[in-house]
């Protein structure tokens, strides 16, 4: 519970309420397990890429890749190889990096790349690149990590104000977003940005640790289409 803020504070909350009387009763009542559909990837015998998590700077005017691995070969000369492509696929102009990595080891490592004029994300104006993460050997590919879709975007805060690549963030929230379908009815009354699930007890209480995929908002739909059209 301490590293997890929000479940730490639904328990709190429902405890609280007259579904529960002690936390104690909260933390039986909380389904647990698998929730969502689980997913299982062949990972080569000699290494694998584990996570990859991508981090853009607007006033850094770069981009860095958070990525894990566990290696279980011996072989020298391993590298990690990133590439970003449009989402069409073409590279040309977009940055890639490269960086070697110890044999028979596990860790994260943090490839920085230079990105001057990326077409940057914005709230009502959408751009989305996809990146490509390779663990290479001397005999070629090991291992590749499924692509992963971002857009090149900051937040930040200058006293009073939300800033967004560098200008400020004007947000209009509609009444609570429950599909994508309610998300574009809202849209066209000029909404521009979600509260994502603040029930605590459908969250915690009745769908579990994470809601299933044929409850309100779940299965990453919502947060896709968020991306795609510009919803923040």
């Amino acid at each position: 519970r301490a590293a997890d803020p929000l479940r730490d504070t639904a328990i709190k909350a429902l405890a609280k309420t007259k579904w529960h009387k002690t936390e104690d009763d909260v933390r039986r009542a909380i389904p647990a397990g698998i929730s969502g559909r689980p997913m299982l990837r062949a990972a080569p015998a000699a290494g694998e890429i584990e996570n990859v998590r991508v981090e853009t700077s607007v006033r850094r005017k770069e981009l860095r890749i958070h990525a894990e691995y566990a290696l279980r070969s011996k072989a020298a000369g391993l590298r990690l190889q990133a590439q970003v492509a449009e989402l069409d696929g073409s590279t040309a102009g977009l940055p890639s990096a490269s960086m070697p990595v110890e044999a028979d080891a596990r860790g994260e490592c943090v490839l920085t790349a230079r990105w001057p004029r990326p077409r940057l994300w914005e709230v009502g104006d959408p751009h989305l690149y996809r990146l490509s993460v390779r663990l290479v050997g001397p005999d070629g590919l090991i291992d590749e990590y499924p692509p992963v879709r971002f857009g090149f975007r900051e937040v930040w805060t200058e006293g009073k104000e939300l800033v967004m690549n560098g200008h400020p963030l004007r947000l209009r929230l509609p009444y609570f977003v429950f599909s994508v379908p309610e998300m574009i009815f809202f849209e066209g009354m000029g909404f521009n940005a979600m509260e994502f699930q603040p029930n605590l007890s459908a969250w915690y209480g009745a769908w579990g640790l994470f809601p299933a995929e044929d409850t309100v908002q779940a299965g990453g739909a919502l947060l896709d289409a968020a991306d795609e059209r510009g919803w923040a």
